[in-house]
């Protein structure tokens, strides 16, 4: 929740808006903060958030990148 609060706050004083990073923020909530965090993570331009089950991201639209045997390919 800081790091979504800060992002807007960056995004009202500069009027730009910052890529907003998490790192396997959603497998620690439950699932209705899981969806409040996407739906935050959504307002902005870019969000990257890291995931090691795809389940978390349900009701998502994101672009996945998978990491296999040390290369990223998209999917």
């Amino acid at each position: 929740a800081l790091k979504v609060a800060l992002a807007q706050w960056v995004k009202n004083v500069t009027g730009e808006s910052p890529v907003l990073l998490l790192d396997d923020a959603l497998s620690e909530l439950d699932a209705t903060r899981r969806q409040r965090l996407l739906q935050h993570a959504a307002q902005f331009e870019q969000s990257v958030l890291t995931a090691t089950d795809t389940k978390l991201l349900e009701g998502a639209t994101p672009t996945e990148f998978r990491v296999e045997a040390g290369r990223i390919a998209g999917s």
